[in-house]
């Protein structure tokens, strides 16, 4: 779903089973909801290049092998929280 324009993401996306790859980059996704702590198989999440201001802590349910959520810079506008089962160098 990179580049697809996007402002959230599809309900659909939470019904797949076992999903573990997530592409939403270039995208214009302001919030994640909370639902993103659901996608439990997400190994791989991509949310370069989107209006994230911040990260619900439901992400950090998610136990995840890579979380290559943010570039450098939007890593460093957004408030991460410090109990992420993922270190920050992932996200």
């Amino acid at each position: 779903m990179r580049g697809c324009n996007l402002g959230a993401i599809p309900q659909e996306v939470y019904g797949i089973s076992g999903i573990s790859f997530l592409d939403l980059a270039d995208n214009a996704i302001a919030e994640l909801p909370r639902d993103i702590g659901k996608l439990q198989q997400l190994r791989h999440l991509c949310l370069d290049n989107n209006q994230l201001r911040t990260l619900p802590v439901e992400l950090t349910d998610i136990r995840c092998a890579r979380k290559r959520a943010l570039n450098t810079a939007e890593r460093a506008r957004l408030q991460l929280s410090s109990t992420s089962r993922c270190s920050t160098t992932q996200i």
